[in-house]
């Protein structure tokens, strides 16, 4: 198998989006990037989404000029790339909310109802403000804190809750009632699908489904056109994504996956999420045209959207052309498939959750039940021509995950052409094609398959490498044609898991960073042999490749930077930004932001640093003298020698690329003291390199010294050398800039 490696395709952060906490994030521009410079689609062709989990990669799609077919049985998603194709305007969506916002409950307008149930009372000037939530313990009846902030005295935090508070809290009437007409709209005569939803009803609060409720029975009674209503629909649509208790407290990021209620949680204030709501759904960009199948858009570009599975698309007579595929993989979530299903019998009716009865009725999403739910949907692909390239983007990217995506695609007759991964950000890019006649693959072992892309991998790496990345890289060697024929995908995951565990638990293969202050995230491994000396490690290089960009052009723009040096270190290397950016701040300094330029400082021109660095070698060679040794220059190195035998070897050098002296040099001599003499301004990524490489760093904490030139310098200007206060002096320099912050090395 011919598996090459692609450059990485960057883009900038998503934006907040409706319903984003469950939706797998897709960094913006990646998708139009590689259609038009990776895989050179023309504008106008068509592009098929089997998937449908991200309306944004859909959207973009269609307007960077493609039309696009998606296929989704999730009336929510479907919804959800209408409404945003539609691009709304903030005025529109506000109009939206205020026909319902100004109907009346009695004598009251619905809007003073509902944002009186999230009323408090400052604590401290008395006077009746918003809150900003609640919080509740599990399993209790009442919240133990009411969160404010109170524009009259700027009083803010959490206060224990008042009679006040629990009065509106117990002020709602007949919680029964509510819940009854929740059940009753997802209700498909299924006892199994039922225990599903009530399940899932016990993690939204009385007055958070009082709200809910409250909104969608008024929406009933609103005479609105087809574009108002769904307006309206979408501003209650983020309503219910606010309106559970999957919101954990204290949390900063809440992307849940389970319908597990938190030990703490916060209860939201939904109106005030009904009201600014709007700024996710609005839109400055032109709209898109959406059709629903049969009818096709009827421009250039537009979207396609057929309510069922991918097989039953390609079995239409005037099905289009697909000149390419893409889709971002979902990681398994039960909370937004199980609430996908209530939220679509509460807006449009028991028949919409008939596609969405299995949703109710599963528990556990697991990696076996993925990998077979992949499989089966994209083993209905095989009656596309052959030689359809597919783009796969896995955001979110764990071994799990890797997996099970890798051999559900491999064994539905997909083949792996082209891969990049971003390990910093966790997103691999999988380029597969279609295939009409599977190539025949020596029946090699699976263990071997594996091991050998792992040990290749490390090689080209030249330094240790993640769990992600020594997976990818077996896993892409994988023939997985050869497993078409057995009897379970499960079977056949837990096969691959156990001898991915296998080769990197076996301490006569693999050697593992287990430093106890190192997150198990961030662990790597290295072969038991070690790495070729010879190899300069993939940090080494970007290293090289920066100074290079950087003295060749006065100015480096990090946007032109990143995608030149993502197609110098492609597939499985793909430097990290944090990498990246601790490289340019060692030589250069930013001239203006954004985007970040970047500009060579004077002191690291070449001709000053070869100034600086003779002067430095002068240095080391006189203090030598000074302290009666005998001083030797051989090639790069400066040796003192005591009654024949080596005391100390200094190595100097203006980059942080010292994998060269240490390797070859290791061992040192019996009684020898190696010295790696560097600038001070390469502390920092020399730190960082040692932190990221603990192959080396064991290495340099053995039998090397740092020693920056200023500190040379600074024991120089003192005078009267001795060899005792050399020592002390050798250990007094501290590897970075502040003392405060030492590396952590290999233990």
């Amino acid at each position: 198998m011919t598996v090459h490696p692609q450059p990485y395709i960057p883009g900038s952060a998503p934006r907040s989006l409706p319903l984003s906490r469950f939706l797998p994030p897709l960094p913006e521009g990646m998708i139009t990037a590689w259609l038009r410079e990776h895989a050179q689609i023309l504008p106008g062709s068509w592009l098929f989404d089997p998937l449908g989990a991200s309306p944004v990669m859909v959207i973009e799609a269609a307007r960077a000029g493609y039309r696009v077919a998606v296929t989704t049985t999730n009336p929510v998603l479907s919804f959800v790339i209408e409404v945003l194709a539609a691009a709304p305007r903030e005025n529109d969506l506000q109009a939206a909310l205020t026909s319902l916002a100004i109907l009346r409950r009695g004598e009251v307008r619905l809007e003073t109802e509902l944002r009186a149930l999230y009323e408090t009372r400052c604590r401290k000037c008395s006077a009746i403000v918003p809150t900003d939530g609640y919080l509740w313990e599990r399993d209790a009846v009442e919240p133990y804190a009411c969160l404010y902030h109170c524009p009259v005295c700027n009083d803010e935090g959490e206060h224990p809750p008042t009679e006040f508070d629990l009065e509106k809290l117990h002020s709602l009437g007949s919680y029964k009632l509510h819940y009854a007409r929740a059940l009753e709209r997802v209700n498909v005569g299924d006892e199994q699908t039922r225990q599903g939803a009530e399940d899932a009803l016990k993690t939204i609060l009385p007055r958070q489904l009082y709200v809910i409720s409250t909104l969608i029975n008024k929406t009933a009674t609103v005479r609105l056109s087809a574009s108002e209503k769904n307006r309206l629909y979408a501003l209650i649509l983020s309503v219910c994504d606010q309106g559970n208790v999957l919101y954990a407290w204290p949390s900063a990021r809440s992307r849940p996956r389970q319908l597990t209620i938190p030990p703490r949680f916060r209860e939201n204030n939904l109106w005030t999420a009904f009201e600014s709501a709007s700024q996710q759904w609005q839109s400055d960009q032109p709209p898109i045209e959406v059709t629903r199948w049969p009818q096709l858009p009827s421009g250039q570009s537009g979207i396609c959207i057929y309510t069922g599975r991918p097989g039953a698309l390609l079995a239409e007579t005037n099905t289009p052309s697909f000149e390419a595929m893409l889709s971002v993989l979902p990681r398994p979530s039960q909370a937004f498939w199980t609430y996908s299903a209530l939220w679509s019998g509460w807006l449009w009716g028991q028949e919409a959750v008939l596609p969405m009865k299995s949703a109710l009725e599963r528990r556990r999403y697991d990696w076996n039940w993925y990998a077979e739910a992949i499989y089966y949907l994209f083993g209905q692909l095989r009656s596309l021509p052959a030689g359809i390239p597919f783009l796969h983007i896995l955001p979110e990217l764990v071994p799990g995950f890797l997996e099970a995506a890798m051999l559900a695609s491999g064994k539905a007759g997909l083949q792996l052409q082209g891969l990049a991964l971003n390990a910093e950000e966790d997103i691999a890019q999988l380029i597969w094609h279609t295939v009409k006649k599977l190539p025949f693959e020596i029946d090699s072992s699976m263990k071997t398959v594996l091991q050998e892309g792992m040990i290749a991998h490390l090689e080209a790496r030249g330094e240790p490498a993640s769990q992600i990345q020594l997976e990818l890289a077996g896993l892409a060697e994988l023939p997985y044609q050869n497993y078409q024929n057995t009897p379970s995908t499960a079977e056949q995951l837990d096969k691959i898991q156990n001898t991915i565990r296998e080769i990197l638990d076996n301490r006569e293969i693999l050697l593992r960073d287990d430093h106890p202050d190192r997150p198990q995230t961030r662990r790597t491994w290295w072969p038991v042999d070690g790495l070729d000396p010879a190899a300069s490690p993939l940090a080494d290089k970007v290293e090289k490749y920066i100074l290079e960009q950087l003295n060749q052009t006065p100015a480096v723009n990090e946007k032109v930077l990143f995608p030149k040096l993502y197609a110098a270190f492609p597939g499985l290397l793909t430097p990290s930004a944090e990498m990246v950016h601790t490289i340019l701040s060692s030589y250069a300094h930013i001239l203006s932001d954004p985007p970040p330029v970047w500009q060579l400082n004077e002191q690291e021109r070449p001709q000053t640093r070869q100034t600086d660095m003779q002067r430095i070698q002068q240095e080391i060679l006189k203090l030598g003298k000074q302290l009666n040794y005998f001083v030797e220059v051989s090639e790069a190195s400066i040796w003192w020698t005591d009654h024949h035998r080596r005391k100390f070897v200094y190595h100097c050098f203006p980059s942080s690329m010292i994998h060269h002296y240490v390797q070859e040099q290791t061992p040192l001599p019996v009684g020898c003291h190696g010295v790696l003499v560097f600038p001070g301004s390469r502390s920092r990524l020399l730190a960082y390199k040692l932190d990221h490489n603990p192959w080396l760093a064991q290495t340099v904490e053995k039998d090397w010294t740092l020693l920056k030139f200023r500190h040379l310098r600074e024991f120089v200007s003192k005078g009267n050398p001795t060899r005792t206060r050399w020592m002390e002096h050798l250990e007094m320099d501290p590897p970075l800039r502040e003392e405060a912050t030492q590396m952590r090395f290999f233990t």
